[in-house]
């Protein structure tokens, strides 16, 4: 299960899908620094080092350049 807690519309070069980072530290500020980016404010939802998030994206359809971005936190397991 995911909380979401970014969605907004990015251009085909931002950096909104990063996989590898050189520290936790630096994966929780870009959680912050998507978060942010969002056009849906979500307060309530903070990062800690070990956390983990999924990154969707789609085409705007109205310019090749841009991309829709969603990204949610997982929250938990269900099985």
């Amino acid at each position: 299960v995911y909380e979401i807690f970014s969605v907004f519309k990015a251009h085909m070069s931002d950096n909104y899908y990063y996989v590898f980072f050189d520290s936790q530290r630096d994966f929780v500020d870009f959680c912050y620094e998507m978060k942010y980016k969002s056009v849906f404010p979500v307060d309530e939802i903070e990062f800690e080092e070990g956390d983990q998030i999924i990154t969707l994206s789609t085409c705007t359809n109205e310019n090749q350049q841009e991309r829709y971005a969603v990204q949610g936190k997982l929250i938990r397991i269900e099985r």
